[in-house]
């Protein structure tokens, strides 16, 4: 298994603009919320490689296997709201699966 994935190895579609690309960051799984109306991670390779952004990312923030469109971790909290709150639970079922199906574990915050 590669350290890092270039191209998402799985991806769930939110909504018509929104989908949900899983990478392998560190030997881990980690999802990020892209808008299809814009160039995805694996795309804008003339800026690096998805490791790099989330490299970078790493340094601003920590965070587990969810990101949001902006690059903040996604979390729920109890002032979500239902739709936020089914968006989660949708997304850590998919990532859940796709963990069982491929055996690579999930990244951690603490990662």
């Amino acid at each position: 298994m590669d350290k890092y994935s270039e191209y998402p190895i799985a991806h769930l579609t939110i909504s018509d603009n929104l989908i949900w690309n899983v990478y392998i960051y560190d030997y881990k799984l980690l999802g990020i919320m892209e808008d299809t109306h814009y160039l995805q991670l694996y795309e804008m390779r003339d800026y690096g490689l998805p490791a790099s952004y989330f490299d970078w990312r790493n340094t601003l923030t920590h965070f587990g296997y969810r990101l949001n469109v902006r690059g903040y971790p996604l979390y729920v909290t109890r002032a979500s709201s239902k739709e936020e709150h089914e968006l989660v639970r949708k997304i850590d079922s998919f990532m859940k699966e796709l963990k069982q199906t491929t055996g690579i574990p999930l990244r951690q915050l603490d990662d």
